[in-house]
């Protein structure tokens, strides 16, 4: 994997979290309400986790301050 690569996995995951944080100022009760909110909500956030598996190992070890769903 290369150094571009991360590129655009990191583009996607910022990308990605700007798009769930729009969703939650939006409130709990418009997430509960719309179910295209939620689906689009669940689809973002299994494709953001995705994204952090797909980084390459040099940008993991590179930045250990980040937790990458190693909570397990």
């Amino acid at each position: 994997m290369s150094e571009h690569d991360d590129l655009v996995y990191l583009d996607y995951i910022d990308i990605t979290a700007a798009a769930l944080a729009r969703t939650a100022r939006r409130g709990k009760e418009h997430f509960l309400s719309d179910d295209d909110a939620r689906d689009a909500t669940i689809y973002r956030l299994q494709t953001l986790a995705e994204s952090t598996q797909r980084l390459s190992g040099d940008l993991k070890a590179r930045h250990p301050e980040i937790s990458l769903g190693r909570h397990c």
